[in-house]
């Protein structure tokens, strides 16, 4: 509905911000073949403006590092279908791969463009996260270019605009006022009442609004206009709060951060200076309130002005601009039927009884579907059913949902349109080939696919070899889409132990943290209360939060260490596999 209210008042939107929408790489736009435009119904298909990628040099293909889809993102890649938006994640020369924007592991936060907006888009970026702006979320960077807009230097007949005031009058140039009225617009309204022989309000309103047109553009024209300098720009006061300890460190993290040295051991700088900022901020915040709820049980009793003073000083007092028209409008509808007799008929047409216990045959015209009001139908697990009315009808989704390659649409449990696809067609629309994915450079399938289809990768056997907790994750997260790996089943474990010749009792390193019960860059859940297999308890002691995993004779054993310690580490990549 905002959507629909901003593109009525503006042709250029960009909605940016956390989406909780999965979409893997699948196209954000319909587009029907030549060869296919025969036989598709095109006045029932919204056809996206894919030319304008084209035109500004901005890819089809998006790229992503989150191959994984959800229900949110499906739904937001038929809004952009609808719609005629693009994400321009993964389109740009800032965001080539498609980074992730969540924990490091998923793509949620999105910047959509619609086609008008394209021609003004340059640049997108995914950010370092910053523990500053968000706990789990990287921080987005968006360009945008301006265009050259016209600007006229001609004199017409109104010259005001709707921020231009007149200035005051001045007898001093009351002769040039008179020279500037136009004789010849005078001339024309004269004509005009004398030739009137039925007076109205109407023309008189019309006659007035005349001549108090040519009396302020003579005004404009000898007096000029005020010109209003704008506001000066506030210095931003920092909150109460916010004290010397606070710049202090809030000046320490913006140097380290202005430093363009980018290894890892200034990265490791910089990230210090932005906790210790965070931490600063936060005790300030703390002492901050603590102290003032003091003061404010102090005022109670003794000064009660005061005390209302400071409650109500940072109050907004702002009320929220209403159209007085809508209000008068809104008041007038509410209790009046909008829907007009023929769909009043067709309603009553089309409308059967659930009752309890009992079966009912709904039947509704070809193309269209009950639309049950669940506010009153009282559905539970026993099914029990009372007795009330399923009102209204929608048209059929499938009859406009537009299935590629032989694919037939169909409602799925949230009465949203989807393709089942035939053979190995994939995508939204099944527009989209199965691809059978080969392991990046280093990784290797397991010789027992039933097992697993992921590939593989292993440090080696080397002492050399291993890494702390923290240096094996990124290691892994060097290779796109990859991550320190995930042990699903005691089949797949074996599998991987057989092919790289894992020792018994070598502890491998697994992404699992018990710290925050995941497994970091996958982010699935993970708890020694419910292991996928084998056995394992959680150590109490600080810091030991990063997870191993060993084979001994009998059993697999999870184990949760120092993150410091050193041992062999196995990475993992969902490989895409076709039907």
């Amino acid at each position: 509905m905002e959507l629909f209210e901003l593109s009525h008042r503006f042709s250029k939107c960009l909605l940016v911000g956390d989406f909780n929408a999965r979409t893997g790489s699948e196209d954000d736009f319909i587009f029907v073949p030549d060869s296919e435009s025969h036989v598709v119904d095109i006045e029932n298909i919204q056809i996206n403006a894919v030319c304008n990628l084209d035109q500004y040099d901005f890819s089809r293909k998006r790229n992503s590092r989150d191959k994984n889809k959800n229900r949110f993102g499906n739904q937001l890649l038929e809004f952009c279908k609808g719609n005629n938006f693009f994400i321009m994640n993964g389109r740009t020369l800032g965001d080539i791969d498609g980074k992730f924007t969540c924990r490091n592991s998923s793509v949620v936060d999105y910047c959509l463009c619609s086609a008008e907006l394209i021609q003004n888009f340059t640049d997108f970026k995914v950010l370092d996260f910053s523990s500053l702006y968000s706990d789990v979320h990287s921080p987005i960077e968006i360009s945008l270019k301006q265009t050259d807009q016209e600007v006229s230097t001609k004199c017409s007949d109104d010259t005001r605009t709707n921020e231009q005031k007149i200035n005051n009058w001045t007898n001093e140039k009351s002769h040039k006022f008179l020279e500037c009225l136009n004789l010849t617009e005078i001339e024309n309204i004269n004509s005009e009442i004398d030739g009137t022989t039925v007076v109205t309000q109407e023309t008189v309103d019309m006659i007035i609004s005349k001549i108090g047109k040519v009396l302020i553009n003579s005004a404009g024209n000898t007096f000029g206009f005020k010109v209003s300098a704008g506001k000066k720009s506030e210095h931003r006061k920092n909150k109460p709060w916010f004290d010397h300890d606070c710049k202090a460190a809030r000046s320490e993290f913006r140097k380290m951060k202005r430093n363009k040295n980018k290894s890892p051991f200034h990265r490791a700088l910089v990230s210090d200076a932005e906790k210790r900022y965070k931490n600063t901020m936060n005790k300030a915040h703390k002492k901050y309130r603590s102290d003032f709820r003091k003061k404010m049980d102090d005022l109670k009793q003794k000064d009660a002005k005061e005390f209302w003073r400071l409650l109500n000083e940072n109050k907004s007092t702002a009320q929220p601009k209403i159209d007085f028209d809508k209000l008068v409008s809104y008041f007038k509808e509410l209790n009046s039927d909008l829907r007009d007799d023929t769909e009043e008929q067709q309603i009553e047409k089309n409308t059967e009884y659930c009752f309890e216990g009992g079966e009912a045959d709904l039947e509704c015209p070809d193309g269209y579907l009950i639309d049950i009001n669940l506010g009153s139908l009282h559905i539970q697990l026993l099914s029990i059913f009372s007795l009330q009315r399923m009102e209204g009808i929608t048209k059929d989704p499938c009859d406009s949902f537009y299935c590629a390659n032989g694919g037939m649409c169909k409602l799925g449990s949230d009465l949203e349109p989807m393709c089942q696809c035939l053979g190995d067609w994939n995508g939204t629309r099944c527009d989209a080939p199965c691809v059978l994915e080969t392991c990046p450079i280093g990784f290797k399938l397991l010789p027992n696919q039933a097992s697993s289809t992921n590939c593989y990768s292993d440090s080696g056997a080397s002492p050399a070899n291993n890494r702390q907790w923290n240096q094996a994750l990124v290691t892994c997260a060097m290779t796109p889409g990859a991550y320190l790996w995930r042990p699903n089943t005691v089949q797949e474990a074996a599998a991987v132990r057989n092919e790289f010749n894992l020792p018994n009792d070598a502890y491998v390193w697994t992404g699992a943290i018990d710290g925050t019960f995941i497994f970091a860059i996958e982010n699935g859940p993970f708890a020694f209360g419910a292991l996928p297999f084998g056995t394992g308890t959680a150590d109490p002691a600080v810091g030991t939060d990063c997870v191993g995993i060993r084979f001994n004779s009998a059993t697999w054993v999870w184990s949760d260490q120092l993150c410091t310690n050193i041992h062999r580490y196995i990475c993992e990549y969902p490989r895409r596999v076709c039907p």
